[in-house]
């Protein structure tokens, strides 16, 4: 995953080399999409951004109620928003304000699922009539109820994010096409990938499918339920990020880098802002951050899928400035010698489970960590008495 990350750095930062006239023309395109949207992103304010920040709480306590109620789906609406953003981010039109009204109204898609009875969430045989038409109605509660300000949620991808794109689907009504929302269209296809590769008991021996036959699954599915063009782009999404890798990539492996790398260039480009052109591998130049450049920069990232110590960890990583271990050894449940196996290798990524003593906080949501002086993105549960966090990297 770190080579994944050092492609991208050099494809985004250095020089473009011979034979590369598709990836400098994108490039040269995306660059202009930055151009506009950071002009746009100039009308965020400060009030704008303590506002958010209190939406971004309401929305993330939301989620929770959303996920102890319906079990299966732990986390489901946090990589929702993250797969949305990482389609959105390369669309133009999305300044910051969008993003974000975007990003909450996908943690909260299934917000409605909360006046669904759990037992029809998790029934494991066929629905009858009356439990299918409760489960239709799932978007408009949610869409009616989300207990954020307009403000910071668009209730059009909440209530139209079961529509298909050829006009079937849910709620009834005449929209199809490009008549339903952008959104929406987002979060449908961010929706219908987490939920075919995430484990569910609904699936053959409880697994999802590899993102490779999963992205077949949304092809079968574009133009009909699915828009098409969408599908196109989460497809070559996940192709580049096989491409860095050398093979096929894995469901981890793609979460990681949509993450990690993703919030990794995002820093950079708030930095060439700051500083213009730098070193990838000494951007300071061996000199301490100028005053306000660190928190600057955190403030410019933090987002509802990046938590504001996350944020720092990454600004701090890309400005390569001594990191901070998230976890004290008095911190963790364990003796010496299940932390030395804690670590072990999979596929094209690493993993490490911690045991964390039970009156630390909860993880309650993706977040980048500091592990043996690495970046890892970090999903937590809890377990009996103990916090188990799940790091990747």
């Amino acid at each position: 995953v770190n080579q994944i990350a050092r492609i991208a750095d050099r494809q985004l930062e250095g020089p473009p080399s011979a034979g590369r006239k598709r990836g400098t023309m994108n490039r040269s395109i995306s660059n202009q999409v930055l151009e506009r949207r950071d002009r746009k992103d100039s009308n965020w304010t400060e009030r704008d951004e303590a506002r958010f920040k209190e939406a971004l709480a309401l929305a993330q306590e939301a989620r929770q109620r959303v996920e102890a109620h319906d079990p299966q789906t732990h986390e489901h609406g946090v990589r929702v928003a993250q797969w949305a953003m990482v389609m959105a981010m390369r669309m133009p039109g999305f300044d910051r304000r969008r993003l974000r009204r975007l990003e909450i109204s996908a943690l909260l898609h299934d917000y409605g699922k909360l006046m669904i009875p759990a037992s029809i969430l998790n029934k494991p045989g066929k629905l009858d009539d009356h439990e299918w038409e409760l489960i239709r109605r799932h978007p408009e509660i949610g869409a009616m109820s989300a207990p954020v300000s307009p403000e910071f949620v668009n209730r059009d991808a909440i209530l139209w994010h079961h529509k298909r794109f050829d006009g079937g689907g849910y709620p009834a009504g005449d929209l199809k096409g490009l008549e339903i929302p952008i959104e929406a269209r987002i979060t449908s296809v961010a929706d219908v990938f987490d939920a075919v590769a995430s484990n569910r008991a609904y699936h053959a021996g409880g697994k999802g499918l590899p993102p490779g036959r999963t992205l077949d699954v949304l092809n079968r599915a574009a133009g009909t339920a699915l828009d098409p063009t969408l599908v196109a782009l989460f497809g070559t999404i996940v192709g580049e990020t096989a491409d860095a890798v050398g093979g096929d990539v894995g469901f981890q492996t793609l979460s990681v880098a949509s993450v990690i790398q993703v919030e990794a260039a995002r820093v950079r480009k708030y930095l060439r802002r700051e500083v213009g052109s730098y070193d990838l591998d000494d951007p300071l130049g061996g000199l301490d951050p100028p005053p306000g450049l660190e928190d600057r920069l955190v403030k410019a990232v933090v987002r509802a899928s990046l938590d504001e110590t996350s944020a720092r960890n990454v600004v701090r990583h890309v400005l390569r400035l001594p990191l901070s271990e998230s976890f004290r050894r008095e911190d963790l449940a364990m003796d010496d010698a299940a932390l030395d196996a804690a670590v072990r290798k999979a596929g094209n990524h690493e993993e490490a489970v911690l045991y964390l003593r039970p009156d630390l906080s909860r993880l309650s949501y993706h977040s980048i960590v500091v592990f043996q002086g690495q970046l890892w993105l970090s999903v937590g549960e809890q377990v009996a008495d103990r916090t188990r966090v799940m790091l990747i990297r």
